[in-house]
């Protein structure tokens, strides 16, 4: 046999060739095998396509998400928050500046305004959370924020919203991220809060009620007030501001006078360098002492000083009622306590010298009828240091007497000096008359044809400055400015200062108040949800001057409060510097109006 012959070597011998059926059999299991094969390489593929397509979905979700989230930071905030800083807290200082933009201004054709028109950008949020993870708390913590947003910038639970979607946010690790080309909103304000209030310009080392705190019945060059307080820790004490001075002195009032506390009271005036005299009881009824030493220097008077100035040896005089014979006389006593008096005038020529008559610095000051002449006169007498006096001047005509009210009244009369001028403002039925000494003599009166405000004397100036309110919507802020030839009022309208915005109405009829900075006019009030709010003008332009908001009277701690910390304000102007006094919480605290338009704090010290 040839090789050719041989069987093949894949073949054992005893092996007989297939038959044709075993063939076919053979090849239609070689094709169902290479299409298993075949079906699971298409499904291998076809399960990585779907992981592929899926996590393209997830990642596409999680980016409509973050960029919501952006969107929505930057609309309502601004941008992201510091570290420690709460969206309420950034939103607030945001809602300040605009509660202060006139509400036409606020909005435009186009634009619902700030913070409605981030309502959108907070329901995409939830949206792209519904399609992507539905469980998350955000979804409907951002579905309350849009309705929220929706409110406008008065909604007091806007703030509260804010905080609720943005711990939910930080719960899924969202953090948002600047870019955004969103319309941001307006800079945030910069308040005072109470919690940041300068422990350095306390009033005390405890709070206590402004109707505590008096001032000098009629002012001279140093600007002075005294707490009458006995619970505090100090007890009653005096404060002082020098002429230029740039902080205050503050010195607790010593015993026996501290002992007659709540209610001693400045009515007097005052030498400068001397230390005030403190009376108790109605006009020192029930004694006059030394803010000084807390001695006693007058036990008893039956009816009161109509005046007492305090000289800087330790002598003063007082204008006084003095029985049996039914007059008023003057009084000096000297260092050493020698008394002397002369009389003056009896009531039947001068009426009631509670109202008609007071003694300033060294000058006696009555109105009263002359023979020969019509109408109601005002007549000054000078005092000398040796105790001697003059005849009376008469200074000229007072156009209208005076309507006694009744009540607690202060007197018709008071005074207000400054390094020029020393002033005399005389009460009338339905306007005030103010006389000047100027060229060593006193002119005739002028007449201001505003009732009230309170007086200060200004350079050869003299200023009467308050808010005449019938209602919280209703009233004027007035400032009359009168030298030696006339006065000349200023009034504004509290519907022109707050036209068009009543989110800045004041929260009540004792919750605004005015004077006069370095010729300009200061407004300050606290409106019911955006703060202290401040504004310096000119007269003729306050209507139209924007609002500083000085203090926040709603946080505390970084927390929007429901209720206001502030619990009373007061201001109190004596040449060129007018006190802020904002009684909070914590204390009261003094700050001084600027004519720039803001506040700056008082040092405090002894």
């Amino acid at each position: 046999m040839t090789p050719l012959d041989s069987p093949p070597a894949s073949r054992r011998p005893e092996e007989s060739p297939p038959s044709s059926s075993d063939v076919l059999a053979q090849a239609a299991q070689n094709r169902q095998t290479r299409t298993r094969i075949v079906v699971a390489l298409v499904g291998a593929v076809v399960v990585a396509g779907g992981v592929g397509v899926a996590v393209m979905t997830t990642r596409g979700a999680q980016a409509a998400t973050q960029k919501a989230w952006n969107d929505l930071s930057a609309c309502t905030l601004g941008g992201p928050l510091a570290a420690n800083e709460r969206a309420s807290s950034r939103a607030r200082a945001i809602q300040l500046v605009v509660l202060g933009i006139p509400e036409e201004k606020r909005v435009s054709t186009n634009d619902v305004g700030w913070p409605g028109r981030c309502a959108g950008y907070a329901s995409a949020v939830a949206e792209a959370l519904q399609q992507n993870d539905d469980k998350q708390p955000l979804l409907a913590s951002a579905t309350k924020l849009a309705d929220a947003l929706k409110v406008g910038p008065s909604n007091p639970t806007l703030g509260s919203a804010l905080d609720d979607a943005w711990r939910d946010a930080d719960k899924m690790k969202l953090v948002a991220q600047p870019g955004s080309a969103v319309t941001a909103p307006p800079k945030p304000a910069h308040a005072i809060a109470v919690d940041s209030l300068p422990l350095g310009s306390k009033l005390l080392s405890q709070g206590f009620s402004l109707s505590s705190l008096h001032t000098e019945f009629s002012a001279g060059q140093t600007l002075r007030f005294l707490i009458d307080e006995k619970d505090t820790k100090e007890g009653p004490t005096l404060c002082e501001m020098a002429p230029k001075e740039k902080s205050l002195r503050c010195k607790a009032i010593p015993a026996p006078a501290a002992k007659m506390s709540p209610a001693l009271r400045l009515w007097g005036t005052t030498e400068e360098g001397a230390a005030p005299l403190v009376f108790v009881g109605d006009h020192g009824r029930d004694g006059i002492y030394r803010s000084d030493t807390g001695a006693l220097v007058e036990n008893k008077l039956t009816y009161g000083a109509y005046g007492i100035h305090a000289r800087k040896d330790g002598s003063y005089a007082m204008l006084i009622w003095k029985e049996p014979a039914p007059e008023t006389k003057l009084e000096t006593v000297s260092a050493g306590g020698k008394r002397t008096d002369i009389g003056l005038f009896d009531r039947e020529k001068t009426g009631n010298p509670y109202y008609n008559s007071g003694l300033f610095w060294n000058f006696v000051v009555n109105k009263a009828y002359a023979p020969g002449e019509d109408g109601l006169r005002l007549f000054v007498r000078t005092l000398s240091d040796d105790g001697s006096i003059s005849p009376p001047v008469d200074v000229g005509e007072v156009g209208q007497p005076s309507l006694v009210e009744g009540g607690d009244e202060p007197p018709h009369i008071r005074a207000c000096r400054s390094a020029d001028t020393s002033v005399i403002r005389v009460k009338g039925e339905s306007a005030e008359y103010l006389s000047f000494f100027a060229g060593g003599k006193w002119t005739q009166p002028v007449e201001a044809d505003t009732m009230g405000g309170d007086l200060a004397c200004r350079g050869n100036e003299a200023l009467l400055t308050g808010v005449d309110i019938e209602t919280e919507k209703r009233g004027e802020v007035f400032r009359t400015r009168c030298d030696v030839t006339s006065c000349k009022s200023d009034v504004v309208k509290l519907a022109d200062l707050f036209a068009h915005n009543d989110d800045m109405w004041p929260a009540s009829v004792n919750a605004i108040y005015a004077a006069d900075v370095a010729g300009k006019v200061a407004v300050i009030w606290q409106t019911q949800l955006g703060g202290v709010r401040l504004r310096v003008a000119p007269a003729d332009q306050l209507a139209k001057t924007d609002d500083v908001v000085v203090f926040d009277d709603r946080m505390q701690d970084g927390i929007l409060k429901p209720e206001s910390t502030l619990l009373g304000m007061n201001l109190l102007t004596q040449g060129d510097t007018t006190l802020l006094f904002l009684r909070t919480v914590p204390g009261v605290f003094v700050f001084r109006i600027e004519e720039s338009g803001g506040i700056t704090p008082v040092p405090i010290g002894t």
